[in-house]
Protein backbone atom coordinates (compact mmCIF):
# COMPACT_ATOMS: atom_id res chain seq x y z
CA UNK A 1 0.00 0.00 0.00
CA UNK A 2 1.03 3.55 -0.88
CA UNK A 3 0.03 6.67 0.68
CA UNK A 4 -0.32 10.17 -1.21
CA UNK A 5 -2.44 13.59 -0.05
CA UNK A 6 -4.71 15.73 -2.13
CA UNK A 7 -3.43 18.92 -1.56
CA UNK A 8 -5.78 22.33 -2.50
CA UNK A 9 -6.11 25.63 -1.48
CA UNK A 10 -7.60 28.94 -3.07
CA UNK A 11 -6.12 32.70 -3.02
CA UNK A 12 -8.63 33.94 -5.46
CA UNK A 13 -8.34 35.61 -8.90
CA UNK A 14 -6.38 38.91 -7.42
CA UNK A 15 -3.53 36.19 -5.87
CA UNK A 16 -3.25 34.13 -8.56
CA UNK A 17 0.06 35.91 -10.44
CA UNK A 18 1.61 35.67 -7.40
CA UNK A 19 0.73 32.32 -6.40
CA UNK A 20 1.48 30.54 -9.53
CA UNK A 21 5.10 32.39 -9.39
CA UNK A 22 5.44 30.78 -6.00
CA UNK A 23 4.40 26.79 -7.08
CA UNK A 24 6.64 27.41 -10.49
CA UNK A 25 9.84 27.90 -8.16
CA UNK A 26 9.16 24.53 -6.86
CA UNK A 27 7.82 22.87 -9.99
CA UNK A 28 4.31 22.72 -8.74
CA UNK A 29 2.33 25.29 -11.07
CA UNK A 30 1.35 22.53 -13.70
CA UNK A 31 -2.34 22.22 -14.10
CA UNK A 32 -3.13 25.69 -13.12
CA UNK A 33 -4.92 27.40 -15.71
CA UNK A 34 -2.89 29.27 -18.22
CA UNK A 35 -5.22 32.73 -18.35
CA UNK A 36 -6.13 34.35 -15.11
CA UNK A 37 -9.02 35.50 -16.03
CA UNK A 38 -10.45 31.09 -15.95
CA UNK A 39 -12.66 30.83 -13.09
CA UNK A 40 -10.57 28.22 -11.38
CA UNK A 41 -7.91 30.94 -11.60
CA UNK A 42 -6.53 31.00 -7.69
CA UNK A 43 -7.57 27.67 -7.05
CA UNK A 44 -4.69 24.64 -6.72
CA UNK A 45 -5.59 21.34 -6.22
CA UNK A 46 -2.67 18.27 -6.99
CA UNK A 47 -1.90 14.98 -5.91
CA UNK A 48 1.69 13.47 -4.53
CA UNK A 49 2.77 10.28 -3.71
CA UNK A 50 4.28 10.73 -0.24
CA UNK A 51 7.23 10.02 -1.04
CA UNK A 52 7.48 12.84 -3.78
CA UNK A 53 9.85 15.79 -2.70
CA UNK A 54 7.84 18.11 -4.27
CA UNK A 55 5.09 17.57 -1.57
CA UNK A 56 7.33 18.63 1.55
CA UNK A 57 8.47 21.26 -0.59
CA UNK A 58 4.64 22.46 -1.24
CA UNK A 59 3.98 22.37 2.37
CA UNK A 60 6.91 24.43 3.35
CA UNK A 61 6.09 27.20 0.71
CA UNK A 62 2.66 27.35 2.16
CA UNK A 63 3.65 27.37 5.66
CA UNK A 64 6.04 30.24 5.03
CA UNK A 65 4.18 31.97 2.74
CA UNK A 66 0.77 31.84 4.96
CA UNK A 67 -1.44 30.15 2.32
CA UNK A 68 -3.99 27.88 4.06
CA UNK A 69 -4.49 24.55 2.69
CA UNK A 70 -6.23 21.37 2.97
CA UNK A 71 -4.71 17.96 2.39
CA UNK A 72 -6.75 14.64 2.40
CA UNK A 73 -4.41 11.55 2.94
CA UNK A 74 -5.67 8.48 0.16
CA UNK A 75 -4.36 5.06 0.21
CA UNK A 76 -3.29 3.45 -3.17
CA UNK A 77 -3.40 -0.18 -2.98
CA UNK A 78 -1.94 -2.83 -5.18
CA UNK A 79 -4.36 -5.44 -7.12
CA UNK A 80 -3.49 -8.44 -5.18
CA UNK A 81 -4.02 -5.94 -1.83
CA UNK A 82 -7.65 -5.71 -3.06
CA UNK A 83 -8.04 -8.79 -3.83
CA UNK A 84 -7.85 -10.08 -0.27
CA UNK A 85 -10.90 -7.81 0.78
CA UNK A 86 -14.13 -8.81 0.73
CA UNK A 87 -16.07 -5.73 -0.54
CA UNK A 88 -14.69 -2.85 -3.20
CA UNK A 89 -16.04 0.48 -3.16
CA UNK A 90 -16.41 1.09 -7.23
CA UNK A 91 -16.08 5.02 -8.11
CA UNK A 92 -15.30 6.98 -11.16
CA UNK A 93 -12.75 9.14 -11.92
CA UNK A 94 -13.85 10.44 -15.03
CA UNK A 95 -15.59 13.76 -15.50
CA UNK A 96 -19.28 12.88 -15.18
CA UNK A 97 -21.74 13.65 -17.80
CA UNK A 98 -23.65 16.80 -17.12
CA UNK A 99 -27.01 14.98 -17.72
CA UNK A 100 -28.60 12.45 -15.96
CA UNK A 101 -31.61 12.17 -13.36
CA UNK A 102 -34.90 13.11 -13.89
CA UNK A 103 -33.75 15.43 -16.55
CA UNK A 104 -35.42 13.96 -19.29
CA UNK A 105 -38.16 11.88 -17.94
CA UNK A 106 -36.57 8.90 -16.36
CA UNK A 107 -39.32 7.87 -13.98
CA UNK A 108 -39.00 6.90 -10.57
CA UNK A 109 -41.13 5.20 -7.74
CA UNK A 110 -41.69 7.09 -4.55
CA UNK A 111 -43.88 5.08 -3.04
CA UNK A 112 -41.44 4.21 -0.51
CA UNK A 113 -39.35 7.31 -0.47
CA UNK A 114 -38.65 9.55 2.00
CA UNK A 115 -41.28 12.25 2.23
CA UNK A 116 -39.11 14.84 2.35
CA UNK A 117 -35.70 14.29 0.66
CA UNK A 118 -36.89 11.23 -1.89
CA UNK A 119 -34.37 9.05 -0.62
CA UNK A 120 -35.05 5.18 -1.17
CA UNK A 121 -36.86 6.47 -4.64
CA UNK A 122 -36.67 3.77 -7.17
CA UNK A 123 -35.81 3.77 -10.66
CA UNK A 124 -38.80 2.26 -12.81
CA UNK A 125 -38.00 3.60 -16.15
CA UNK A 126 -34.71 3.07 -18.53
CA UNK A 127 -32.23 5.75 -17.76
CA UNK A 128 -33.63 8.15 -20.60
CA UNK A 129 -30.72 10.47 -22.26
CA UNK A 130 -30.19 12.46 -25.34
CA UNK A 131 -27.91 11.30 -28.15
CA UNK A 132 -25.36 14.15 -27.03
CA UNK A 133 -25.42 12.57 -23.14
CA UNK A 134 -23.39 9.42 -23.95
CA UNK A 135 -19.52 9.34 -24.60
CA UNK A 136 -18.43 8.01 -27.87
CA UNK A 137 -15.67 5.55 -26.31
CA UNK A 138 -14.46 4.14 -23.61
CA UNK A 139 -16.03 1.71 -21.49
CA UNK A 140 -17.05 3.54 -17.96
CA UNK A 141 -18.75 6.70 -17.05
CA UNK A 142 -21.25 8.02 -14.63
CA UNK A 143 -23.67 10.76 -15.63
CA UNK A 144 -23.84 14.39 -12.65
CA UNK A 145 -26.66 11.96 -10.97
CA UNK A 146 -24.54 9.86 -10.32
CA UNK A 147 -26.03 6.85 -12.57
CA UNK A 148 -23.00 4.70 -13.53
CA UNK A 149 -23.43 3.45 -17.37
CA UNK A 150 -20.61 0.78 -18.97
CA UNK A 151 -20.93 -0.32 -22.88
CA UNK A 152 -22.25 -2.98 -24.46
CA UNK A 153 -18.49 -4.85 -24.16
CA UNK A 154 -18.11 -4.62 -20.34
CA UNK A 155 -21.46 -5.03 -20.24
CA UNK A 156 -21.73 -8.55 -22.16
CA UNK A 157 -18.64 -9.57 -19.84
CA UNK A 158 -20.66 -8.92 -16.40
CA UNK A 159 -23.14 -11.53 -18.01
CA UNK A 160 -21.03 -13.69 -18.75
CA UNK A 161 -19.33 -13.91 -15.24
CA UNK A 162 -23.23 -14.30 -14.04
CA UNK A 163 -22.59 -11.04 -11.96
CA UNK A 164 -25.11 -11.31 -9.43
CA UNK A 165 -26.98 -8.38 -7.16
CA UNK A 166 -26.43 -6.49 -10.67
CA UNK A 167 -29.42 -5.42 -13.00
CA UNK A 168 -27.95 -4.10 -16.25
CA UNK A 169 -30.82 -2.07 -18.10
CA UNK A 170 -29.63 -0.37 -21.64
CA UNK A 171 -30.61 3.52 -21.83
CA UNK A 172 -32.55 5.01 -23.87
CA UNK A 173 -32.96 8.21 -26.37
CA UNK A 174 -35.62 10.61 -24.14
CA UNK A 175 -37.52 11.52 -27.79
CA UNK A 176 -38.57 7.94 -29.40
CA UNK A 177 -37.32 5.52 -26.42
CA UNK A 178 -34.56 3.87 -29.16
CA UNK A 179 -32.01 2.17 -27.44
CA UNK A 180 -28.47 3.63 -27.14
CA UNK A 181 -25.17 1.86 -27.04
CA UNK A 182 -24.57 1.88 -23.24
CA UNK A 183 -25.96 0.15 -20.07
CA UNK A 184 -26.75 1.34 -16.94
CA UNK A 185 -25.86 -1.00 -13.75
CA UNK A 186 -28.35 -0.94 -10.78
CA UNK A 187 -27.38 -2.70 -7.94
CA UNK A 188 -30.60 -4.83 -6.32
CA UNK A 189 -29.40 -5.56 -2.92
CA UNK A 190 -28.99 -2.94 0.05
CA UNK A 191 -26.86 -2.91 2.40
CA UNK A 192 -27.56 -2.36 6.11
CA UNK A 193 -26.19 0.67 8.08
CA UNK A 194 -22.41 1.43 8.15
CA UNK A 195 -20.52 0.53 11.56
CA UNK A 196 -19.05 3.30 13.36
CA UNK A 197 -15.83 2.20 12.41
CA UNK A 198 -16.18 3.83 9.28
CA UNK A 199 -13.81 6.51 8.39
CA UNK A 200 -13.47 9.38 6.72
CA UNK A 201 -17.10 9.78 6.29
CA UNK A 202 -19.20 12.51 7.34
CA UNK A 203 -23.14 13.49 7.91
CA UNK A 204 -23.72 17.11 9.71
CA UNK A 205 -26.82 16.07 11.49
CA UNK A 206 -28.74 18.33 9.30
CA UNK A 207 -26.67 21.38 9.83
CA UNK A 208 -25.69 21.30 5.49
CA UNK A 209 -29.13 20.82 4.37
CA UNK A 210 -29.13 16.81 5.55
CA UNK A 211 -32.42 15.43 5.44
CA UNK A 212 -33.34 15.24 9.38
CA UNK A 213 -36.48 13.36 8.45
CA UNK A 214 -35.17 10.13 7.16
CA UNK A 215 -31.34 10.54 7.84
CA UNK A 216 -30.11 8.92 4.86
CA UNK A 217 -28.98 11.82 2.45
CA UNK A 218 -26.05 14.56 3.24
CA UNK A 219 -22.92 12.02 3.59
CA UNK A 220 -19.96 12.99 2.33
CA UNK A 221 -16.35 12.35 2.28
CA UNK A 222 -13.92 14.16 4.65
CA UNK A 223 -11.13 15.88 3.84
CA UNK A 224 -9.45 15.15 7.16
CA UNK A 225 -8.69 11.02 6.54
CA UNK A 226 -8.80 8.64 4.05
CA UNK A 227 -12.61 7.08 3.58
CA UNK A 228 -12.73 3.56 3.73
CA UNK A 229 -16.32 1.69 4.46
CA UNK A 230 -16.92 -0.66 7.32
CA UNK A 231 -19.60 -2.92 8.39
CA UNK A 232 -19.96 -5.05 11.59
CA UNK A 233 -19.62 -8.69 11.07
CA UNK A 234 -22.78 -9.39 13.38
CA UNK A 235 -24.88 -7.68 10.40
CA UNK A 236 -22.98 -8.66 7.39
CA UNK A 237 -21.94 -12.20 6.36
CA UNK A 238 -20.05 -11.35 2.87
CA UNK A 239 -20.34 -15.08 1.74
CA UNK A 240 -23.84 -14.80 1.70
CA UNK A 241 -23.49 -11.22 0.08
CA UNK A 242 -24.58 -11.10 -3.56
CA UNK A 243 -21.64 -10.08 -5.79
CA UNK A 244 -22.83 -6.12 -6.58
CA UNK A 245 -24.50 -4.28 -3.35
CA UNK A 246 -25.60 -0.16 -2.51
CA UNK A 247 -24.71 1.12 0.79
CA UNK A 248 -28.08 2.47 2.81
CA UNK A 249 -26.48 5.94 3.49
CA UNK A 250 -27.09 8.24 0.60
CA UNK A 251 -24.01 10.53 -0.50
CA UNK A 252 -24.86 14.75 -1.95
CA UNK A 253 -28.10 16.14 -0.85
CA UNK A 254 -31.45 14.80 -2.48
CA UNK A 255 -34.42 16.68 -2.89
CA UNK A 256 -37.64 15.93 -4.34
CA UNK A 257 -40.28 18.14 -6.48
CA UNK A 258 -43.92 16.49 -6.46
CA UNK A 259 -44.66 19.38 -8.46
CA UNK A 260 -42.25 19.35 -10.96
CA UNK A 261 -40.75 15.70 -11.01
CA UNK A 262 -38.21 16.35 -13.78
CA UNK A 263 -36.77 18.74 -11.52
CA UNK A 264 -36.11 16.08 -8.99
CA UNK A 265 -32.51 15.55 -7.61
CA UNK A 266 -31.99 11.84 -5.98
CA UNK A 267 -28.28 11.37 -4.10
CA UNK A 268 -26.12 8.21 -4.77
CA UNK A 269 -25.65 5.04 -3.18
CA UNK A 270 -22.50 3.78 -3.46
CA UNK A 271 -21.56 0.70 -5.24
CA UNK A 272 -20.22 -1.72 -3.78
CA UNK A 273 -18.93 -5.12 -5.42
CA UNK A 274 -16.43 -8.36 -4.17
CA UNK A 275 -13.58 -9.48 -5.96
CA UNK A 276 -14.85 -11.25 -8.59
CA UNK A 277 -16.55 -8.09 -10.06
CA UNK A 278 -12.62 -5.93 -9.78
CA UNK A 279 -11.21 -8.91 -11.78
CA UNK A 280 -13.65 -8.41 -14.94
CA UNK A 281 -12.84 -4.75 -14.99
CA UNK A 282 -9.37 -5.87 -14.94
CA UNK A 283 -9.12 -8.28 -17.72
CA UNK A 284 -11.00 -5.98 -19.98
CA UNK A 285 -8.63 -3.12 -18.95
CA UNK A 286 -11.40 -0.67 -17.93
CA UNK A 287 -9.94 2.67 -17.79
CA UNK A 288 -11.26 5.07 -14.50
CA UNK A 289 -12.67 2.61 -12.89
CA UNK A 290 -11.42 3.19 -8.95
CA UNK A 291 -11.53 0.38 -6.30
CA UNK A 292 -11.18 1.16 -2.59
CA UNK A 293 -11.64 -1.40 0.41
CA UNK A 294 -14.38 -1.88 2.60
CA UNK A 295 -13.40 -3.69 5.57
CA UNK A 296 -15.80 -6.22 7.94
CA UNK A 297 -15.50 -4.94 11.69
CA UNK A 298 -15.53 -7.22 14.89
Amino acid sequence: MKTRYFVSFNEGKKSYRRVRRLLETIGCSDGLPDDENDILAGFFAKTLDSTDPKLAALRSLLKRKGIKWSEREEHVYGDDELRSFPLLELSIDRKPLNVGGADYGTTYDLSNACPRCGSGAVQTSPLLLPLSGYPKKGDLCATVFHEILVSVKLAQALREDKVTGLELRQIRFYRNNEPLPWWQMISTFEMPKMSKETRGITWHDGQQGDCTVCGRDGYSHSLDEPWQIAYSKAQVDPAVLPDAVRTWEVFGNAEINYEEPRRSRFGEQRILVKPKVFDVFRRLTVRHARFVPVRIVN
